[in-house]
């Protein structure tokens, strides 16, 4: 099955070469982080990063003709687990029926000044 490169202006795209997202068929991948469209990170904190990294996520799956509902499973890395409260209160904002099966990883992101990383994969059949 062919990969079709995702892309949106409104999501981060990082300086390597990979795609933002990448669709196989019905299902996309795509992966983000907490910066910003021009490459700044959102914030120093927690919250600010996990809103910044789902609104990543949303404009590839809209750019890929979803909705965050189509989001069938996440994995969300966090690199302190006394974060995950106020991670888990923005990730419910933005799912906040019918959410993605998930799983909570605490790691050593990448990047310093990064708290949060999440891969999401959508189902976009019909």
């Amino acid at each position: 099955m062919p990969k079709t490169p995702v892309s949106s202006d409104r999501a981060w795209k990082a300086s390597m070469p990979f795609p933002q997202a990448v669709r196989c068929g019905d299902t996309l991948y795509a992966c983000s982080v907490g910066y910003k469209p021009d490459g700044s990170l959102e914030g120093p904190d927690i919250t600010s990063q996990t809103m910044r990294t789902l609104e990543n996520i949303k404009a590839l799956v809209e750019a890929a003709g979803g909705t965050m509902k189509d989001i069938a499973k996440v994995t969300l890395y966090i690199t302190d687990r006394a974060d995950f409260a106020a991670m888990n209160a923005v990730f419910w904002q933005y799912f906040p029926e019918e959410p993605p099966h998930r799983a909570t990883v605490i790691v050593d992101l990448a990047t310093e000044g990064l708290k949060v990383e999440i891969d999401a994969t959508a189902w976009l059949g019909k």
